[in-house]
């Protein structure tokens, strides 16, 4: 993935995937939607769950799942973090 904007599709500077073996959630850096899939109903991943009320226990855990993977990996790298801010 390349660095930068895509207003063209979102506006957000980056985004984040995740999957489990049945959905597939995309997250939008500083927007507050994104796409959710249910790769069971809709391999091809073209039905948007992201606002189906239905979808929202699903929606939810895969957001907290992905939270805990920003902060993980976060601490994972925050000697090169330090080191690219001092360069």
């Amino acid at each position: 993935m390349r660095a930068g904007r895509d207003p063209g599709i979102t506006g957000a500077e980056m985004l984040t995937m995740i999957r489990s073996r049945t959905h597939t959630l995309v997250s939008f850096l500083g927007q507050d939607y994104g796409q959710l899939f249910d790769l069971e109903a809709g391999p091809g991943e073209t039905d948007d769950l992201w606002d189906v009320p239905e979808a929202v226990p699903v929606k939810a855990a895969l957001l907290v799942e992905l939270g805990r993977w920003h902060h993980e990996s976060a601490w994972r790298t925050r000697h090169v973090r330090a080191r690219m801010m001092e360069a």
